[in-house]
């Protein structure tokens, strides 16, 4: 009996799952544009759900496509996209082509291809373990970069022709890239320009009341039930049956408690939002949380508490030198980062601060700062991918940039790579 019932929850699971992976395809075929869905296997087995729009729906105008120059002799520039905490590929897609950055780019030009995270709402696979088992959840932001990214920057270049890839991270996403640039020095070549949206990688001067009370207190209890409980996996409300439903009814456009639904978001990432579409906002209550690890969220406090950009901490010098040969977790040396890095933030972001990444800056050996601020002198944590003037203040900004590097890679190779 109980066999039988182990059966139909994987059933279920399977097809909702399955449900909940057409929700980016969606998005991306009702704006017309082309996709294709791609599986990779991960070095430690985690099999990765990334979509793929490999270019524009329209016949663009010459001033508008990579020039012909940079694209006569070599394949089509590519880029990657990745989200932040608790969000997946659908982040990128949900606004419109005048909002979202994943059309921009492919309306450009470029071939591109948006990532999710192991454990999310795509990618709930592995080759040995289930997902309710412990050994699934066992990873932190770490393995994200250091497995996760290295496997779809491989796959990308092996489809593509490539020989490295243009990367924007958001967030967590930013997070990610450095844990890789640091730690695997070899992918420093295949990263032709990187832009990190509001990044995460000190966390000292976060504004969030809630988490400068509580983040001790969350740490040790989240240490504790790992360690009597083991891993595990949080933060899927995406899954439950009709919770896109309740997020329209909640923070839908008319909605009776879309105000507070509005309030909620600007205490998390920051005053603004103002330039946010109510119907947006409902879109991305719905997109999230598309799943984590406990020891992804406590790797983020251990961060934040101790005030250093290092790998988990898994609570005593026995168990570090288990894992490290060594009593306590080696910091992420990203002054050995060799890549040119651009870095934007926003001026009234509670969760990316400016004197964090200004920190951050200091110890990148080449880091171009850009802070970001609309007409009223506000710019939040959510404004990077939904606001209605990220196209002007972000997106233009980014294409630019990738064109002038695509451009320069010409002129130093004569036409190839």
């Amino acid at each position: 009996m109980f066999s039988k019932y182990c059966e139909y929850l994987l059933i279920f699971n399977t097809l909702l799952t399955a449900v909940k992976a057409l929700q980016t395809e969606h998005y991306i075929l009702e704006r017309e544009y082309p996709l294709e869905r791609h599986r990779i296997k991960t070095d430690d087995g985690y099999i990765l759900t990334v979509h793929r729009i490999p270019h524009s729906p329209s016949t663009l105008t010459q001033s508008q496509q990579i020039p012909h120059s940079a694209t006569q002799h070599r394949p089509k520039p590519v880029i990657m996209l990745q989200h932040g905490f608790g969000l997946s590929s659908e982040g990128w897609v949900l606004p419109d082509r005048e909002i979202a950055l994943a059309y921009q780019l492919a309306d450009a030009g470029f071939d591109v291809w948006l990532g999710n995270q192991r454990g999310n709402s795509y990618s709930q696979q592995h080759t040995h373990y289930d997902t309710w088992t412990d050994d699934f959840w066992n990873f932190s932001f770490h393995e994200i970069g250091y497995y996760d990214l290295a496997a779809v920057f491989d796959y990308m270049l092996m489809k593509t022709n490539n020989t490295a890839v243009h990367y924007v991270g958001y967030s967590q996403g930013t997070t990610c890239l450095l844990v890789l640039l640091a730690s695997r020095p070899e992918y420093r070549q295949k990263v032709r320009s990187s832009h990190l949206l509001a990044p995460v990688a000190y966390m000292e001067n976060i504004k969030l009341p809630l988490v400068q009370w509580a983040s001790n207190f969350a740490l040790n209890l989240g240490e504790m039930a790992v360690n009597f409980l083991g891993h595990n996996g949080v933060l899927r409300s995406h899954y439950w049956p009709f919770y896109r439903t309740l997020c329209n009814w909640v923070c839908g456009e008319g909605a009776y408690l879309q105000d507070a639904c509005r309030q909620a978001f600007a205490y998390f990432g920051g005053p603004g939002m103002s330039n946010i579409k109510q119907s947006v906002l409902s879109d991305v209550c719905g997109a999230q949380p598309a799943g984590a690890s406990i020891k992804q969220i406590l790797h983020f406090i251990q961060v934040y508490v101790k005030g250093k950009f290092q790998q988990y901490d898994y609570g005593s010098s026995q168990h570090n030198e288990m894992h490290y040969q060594q009593a306590t977790p080696p910091a992420y040396d990203i002054s050995s980062i060799s890549n040119c890095v651009h870095l934007y933030y926003g001026v009234t972001d509670h969760l990316a601060d400016a004197q964090d990444v200004h920190k951050l800056a200091k110890r990148l050996p080449c880091a171009v700062v850009q802070p970001i601020s609309d007409e009223h002198d506000k710019w939040n944590h959510y404004d990077f991918l939904w606001s209605e003037d990220a196209k002007r203040l972000i997106n233009e900004h980014i294409i630019r940039v990738v064109k002038e590097t695509e451009s320069l890679v010409t002129t130093t190779t004569g036409g190839g790579i």
